[in-house]
């Protein structure tokens, strides 16, 4: 009689560790899934609007052109969130001039950050149109609206502008500081109306964010909620960089607005050449706020397709220039040094 061999005894709680591995492996696996299926998101999903295209509706006369502008004023006089010194503002002269300049102020700022500048190309004979952006210049300084800024809110606010210019003056002329520079630099890529655009250390990216990270980090910043990134008012006070109608606030929703219409521009810029009639870049070399190379690039771009339309300006690192090279209220500014450049280059083409 044959003997068989006695099965070993069950060894205590395997199944339940099998069990316990292939759930932690396939959690892991979902995990790794997720994290790649993110990575491809913001490295691959374009970073760019839709439709950057202008549904343009030019003033067709002086006339029509007040109107307008006193339609805008009459919103904003009603609005106690603004501040009046924010207005939008207008210097004419009583008449349709040769040229118009419509000023576009900088992120987080208003147009009073351009009223120096705009009384000194007023006494030179041009209109000056002085917008002010969606959801700035709010008397709530450390608390503003600015997170529910998009590209879509800046490319209506631009293309508005430069209608209500039409109806001014003969030739439009942009000119933006840095959030505004983004706007006249999307302006002087997409509107055939414009004479001349003048981006000044425009927001095409912030300084500390290097080029091949800026389309991941707007991505990103579209799928986070808004992370504010501003200072309270009491630590802001008497700093002396902060204008008294500048917002204390800031946040990655708005940044990332401005860095969307940026990525805009730069990717037809890398296709299409400009479509206003000329352009300058500015760049103030010793700029720590926005990303000088993404300036150098759209220079460059808008050169190799439009050489004998396009130029630049750099004012030298030595210089020591803040950021804000237009507004007077900053203990910082140097606007004696800036301004007579900019009457020069608004000559030069």
């Amino acid at each position: 009689m044959s003997e068989t061999a006695a099965s070993p005894p069950p060894v205590p709680g395997a199944p339940r560790r099998h069990r316990l591995r292939s759930s932690l492996l396939t959690i892991l696996g979902i995990v790794l899934v997720v994290v790649l299926t993110l990575a491809a998101y913001l490295w691959l999903a374009p970073a760019g609007i839709a439709n950057a295209s202008p549904d343009s509706q030019p003033a067709r006369s002086y006339e029509e052109a007040l109107e307008r502008f006193d339609a805008i004023a009459g919103r904003q006089a009603a609005d106690p969130s603004l501040m009046p010194d924010c207005h939008n503002r207008l210097s004419e002269h009583g008449r349709s001039t040769d040229t118009v300049i419509v000023l576009f102020h900088g992120y987080t700022n208003c147009p009073a950050q351009s009223h120096e500048l705009a009384d000194e190309l007023t006494d030179l004979g041009y209109t000056v149109y002085v917008p002010l952006m969606p959801h700035h210049g709010e008397v709530d300084r450390e608390h503003s609206t600015l997170d529910k800024l998009t590209s879509e809110q800046l490319v209506r606010y631009g293309n508005d502008a430069v209608d209500l210019a039409a109806g001014l003056g003969d030739h439009v002329v942009v000119m933006g500081l840095s959030g505004g520079g983004t706007v006249a630099a999307y302006l002087a890529q997409f509107r055939d109306d414009v004479d001349l655009a003048v981006p000044m250390a425009a927001f095409l990216g912030l300084a500390s964010v290097p080029d091949w990270l800026a389309s991941p980090l707007v991505n990103l910043a579209g799928l986070l909620p808004p992370i504010g990134l501003g200072e309270s008012a009491d630590s802001a006070a008497g700093s002396g960089v902060y204008a008294p109608y500048a917002s204390f606030d800031n946040n990655t929703r708005a940044a990332a607005a401005y860095m969307r219409l940026a990525r805009t521009v730069l990717a037809d810029a890398a296709r299409t050449p400009h479509r206003a009639r000329h352009t300058i870049v500015v760049i103030n070399q010793a700029d720590d706020t926005v990303n000088v190379s993404m300036l150098d690039t759209l220079e460059s771009r808008w050169e190799a397709l439009a050489p004998d339309a396009s130029t630049g300006y750099r004012f030298d690192a030595s210089l020591g220039l803040p950021h804000d090279l237009i507004g007077p209220d900053r203990v910082d500014q140097r606007i004696d040094t800036v301004y007579p450049v900019l009457l020069d280059l608004l000559q030069s083409p």
